[in-house]
């Protein structure tokens, strides 16, 4: 097996996901009948049309994985739509096309509840599928949604500054923040050039 095909199979988990919350989301139905309809009509070996895009190998291999992320998601609806609620004080999740929220809903159960998962992975992942799936600003759209997502929850468990250390750290040189000409230097990158 390749180094890499774990990650695949964990995005393309992730992918399987976002479809299942997409398809769920105001379908009225129960997450239970979510995953069983969508088995009948898009797993590959009962899809002609292969909507997915995937073998029946890889899809087989990212389904549990899918399926929990599916249900944790579900489970836990009311804290992670809280949460982004939060974090988009200026929209409403209604006002959330279903595709962002159907990533920005996984990408925030993982913030809250996964903590096998770094938070810059999920970000990234999220950054990634709304490229993919959304519209041009959908990419911006998420992350800033899910960035304001990551600092609460890193504030709320004391692992991130708060808010007047984030100003106080924007108003330090960068050399006396760590960020000197030998440390850029090794980055490849201009001194200073945050």
């Amino acid at each position: 097996m390749a180094p890499d095909a774990p990650v695949r199979s964990r995005t393309l988990s992730r992918k399987i996901a976002v479809a299942l919350l997409y398809w769920q989301d105001g379908s009225g139905l129960s997450a239970e009948d979510t995953l069983a309809l969508f088995l009948d009509n898009f797993q590959p070996d009962n899809d002609p049309e292969n909507i997915l895009g995937v073998g029946s190998a890889p899809f087989k291999a990212s389904w549990p994985l899918a399926r929990e992320f599916f249900a944790g998601v579900m489970d836990n609806l009311a804290t992670v739509d809280e949460g982004l609620s939060r974090g988009s004080s200026s929209w409403r999740l209604d006002r959330f096309s279903k595709v962002e929220r159907a990533i920005a809903r996984l990408s925030a159960y993982e913030l809250y509840f996964r903590s096998d998962i770094p938070p810059k992975v999920s970000l990234n992942e999220a950054i990634e599928m709304a490229k993919e799936f959304g519209d041009v600003e959908t990419p911006d759209f998420v992350n800033g949604i899910l960035d304001e997502l990551r600092r609460e929850i890193a504030r709320d468990k004391g692992d991130g500054p708060s808010p007047a250390a984030g100003r106080l750290m924007k108003s330090v040189p960068a050399k006396e923040a760590g960020r000197g000409p030998e440390k850029a230097a090794r980055r490849g990158k201009e001194p200073y050039d945050l």
